[in-house]
């Protein structure tokens, strides 16, 4: 067609037979109603535009109406043979209700140059390749079938159900992402700088492992994760937003799910949605390993049991401060890889990582914080309901504390040298912890810190008494950046090879626990259960939980009595096991 065509306010029908081919090189005009186009053969638009309300039609072998055309609505059209369905639009588009675009074994391309892409109920977009949708406003689909990659982009982004046989990636620029389904055979990738919203799964089947539409997208947004995320050969689901919300669908990357979020209001890890910034639902996360980004705010780890499908590796990283307030458990014991920071990539480790539990007040109250869970009868055992972590692996630029509310708040801001650190009586004293708690349930634990590492002993007083963490493996204790941290004491018990529980002084004897290097200038205050680890008899007295302690020594500089740090260094023990005096070498 060489002239133009202008019905009026009729209808217009155009149709090759006998597979010929349609050729537009002129305008088509028929607003305010419908342009048909019904080809034996491709459709093609060297020249020309397609001004009506509504655009129907069929072809063999292709259409590609791709000038700036001036359509208000797309209705049924279908191609069969190679060459797929491509349209160019210069003002927004509906896809209208009921109506059907399918472009047979090839890809379907929409693109909008002004405009949204506005999408009625019940409206689908099917190809044998890929469906690719470009909007220069919001884009908006019902819903969405390809053999090859479903390919979203738009200021803004609502769609229903999208399956694809090789990759989702789902692209907001300015607004928000919403999806009621996603499933793809290699990767689903969703990226906003707005808010994601999913109302529905979202999961990988693993039906490919070559680069795709999600490759291409996650590679825009992945410069900042170091690494610590990757795509590869996985099938996975990644999603990079502002803000998160999860109305309860399963995120299921068959091999991994990554979130990276910059919502200031935080994030948080548990069973129900938290009273402010973006929750997690653990039960949502239905990979075996789970990657977790926060570059706005903190994380909050809540009431959460991971499901069973997460059973390799969880792992959080944030600048802020991480704090464990619920029970955070596997689903089964001494499996799931737990990674906290990281000690080489820098802007990816805590200022500060807390276990807040306040058992010790009697009652259940918002914070009762663990890593793991077990139960112990007593101080020396035996154990019970144990679901531990496989490996703990917490890394923090400054302080790793494990205790009440109260006994963090105090140790991470006083500011008295390290010589005059004791967490069994810090300033201002706190009441006696004779809970019992478990604080950190684990396999093999690798603490890293520059600064304090310091637990609450939940067993009171008493050294020969220690309860607060329960490890099956080994104990492991690094710097971050330097040699070692300035304080460690820990009160735990640990399992030795021979499989026989240790507690009090024997735990600090234990050949599974170690110091790295350590910090010459502190190795006297690197205590397991108040014994210098690794050092017959050298432990801190404490006393019995019942003692007789004047007002004054409580409030003491946080040790009674305590001496300057060239003090420690020469120690003569004298005693039992758990007494010994400090004095200065003459």
């Amino acid at each position: 067609m060489t002239s133009k065509v202008d019905a009026g306010a009729g209808n217009l029908t155009l149709t090759t037979l006998n597979g010929g081919s349609m050729t537009l090189k002129a305008d088509l005009l028929t607003d305010p109603n419908t342009v048909n186009l019904v080809s034996s053969g491709a459709i093609s638009q060297p020249g020309g535009i397609i001004n009506t309300n509504i655009l129907t039609g069929s072809s063999v072998g292709g259409t590609t109406l791709n000038d700036a055309n001036l359509i208000d609505a797309l209705g049924n059209f279908a191609n069969t043979g190679s060459g797929g369905f491509s349209l160019t639009n210069a003002k927004t588009i509906n896809l209208l209700s009921g109506g059907a675009v399918n472009a047979g074994p090839g890809t379907l391309s929409l693109t909008t140059t002004a405009g949204d892409i506005t999408v009625s109920p019940a409206n689908s977009l099917v190809a044998g390749t890929d469906v690719l949708i470009t909007s220069a406003g919001a884009a908006g689909i019902d819903a969405a079938t390809a053999g090859g990659d479903i390919n979203v982009k738009g200021v803004s982004v609502a769609a229903g159900a999208l399956k694809a046989g090789h990759d989702v990636a789902v692209q907001s620029t300015a607004g928000g992402v919403t999806l009621a389904s996603v499933t793809a055979g290699d990767d689903v990738v969703i990226v906003s700088p707005a808010a994601v919203t999913l109302n529905g799964a979202v999961g990988t089947t693993g039906g490919g492992d070559s680069a795709g539409a999600g490759d291409a997208l996650f590679a825009t947004v992945s410069g900042p994760l170091n690494g610590l995320f990757k795509l590869d050969t996985q099938s996975a689901v990644f999603v990079s937003a502002n803000t998160f919300t999860n109305a309860g669908g399963a995120l299921t990357g068959k091999d991994a799910l990554g979130i990276s979020l910059s919502d200031p209001g935080g994030m948080t890890l548990a069973g129900a949605a938290a009273a402010t910034g973006s929750t997690i639902l653990a039960s949502t996360l239905q990979s075996p390993n789970v990657t977790l980004f926060e570059t706005g705010g903190n994380i909050t780890v809540g009431d959460a049991a991971v499901p069973s499908q997460l059973n390799k590796s969880i792992s959080f990283y944030t600048a802020g401060t991480l704090s464990v307030t619920g029970k955070f458990v596997p689903a089964v014991d001494n499996t799931v890889v737990l990674t906290v920071g990281s000690l080489t990539v820098s802007g990816w480790t805590p200022s500060l990582i807390q276990i807040v539990n306040d058992s010790d007040t009697g009652a259940a109250g918002p914070n009762h914080g663990s890593i793991g869970t077990a139960v112990l009868a007593t101080a020396n055992g035996p154990v019970s309901g144990a679901l531990t972590f496989q490996s703990a692996n917490l890394t923090s630029g400054g302080n790793i504390l494990l205790g009440s509310t109260q006994f963090d708040q105090i140790l991470n801001t006083t500011a008295a040298p390290p010589s005059l650190i004791n967490p069994i009586i810090p300033r201002p004293a706190l009441p006696i912890n004779t809970s019992h708690t478990v604080l950190m349930a684990v396999g093999d634990l690798t603490l890293n810190s520059d600064n304090r590492i310091l637990q609450q002993n939940t067993s009171g007083f008493q050294a020969t008494q220690t309860t607060g963490a329960y490890v099956t493996g080994n104990l492991v204790v690094h710097g971050y950046k330097t040699a070692g941290p300035q304080n460690l004491d820990l009160y735990l018990a640990i399992i030795n090879p021979g499989g026989v529980l240790l507690t009090g002084p024997a735990a600090s004897l234990s050949s599974r626990v170690t110091v790295g290097t350590g910090n010459p200038a502190f190795r006297a205050l690197y205590r397991v259960n108040s014994c210098v680890i690794g050092q017959q008899g050298n432990c801190t007295p404490t006393g019995d939980p019942v003692i007789n302690i004047r007002p004054d020594e409580l409030l003491a500089d946080v040790l009674p009595k305590q001496v300057d740090l060239q003090d420690v260094e020469d120690p003569t023990i004298t005693g039992a096991a758990n007494e010994e005096i400090w004095r200065k070498p003459e």
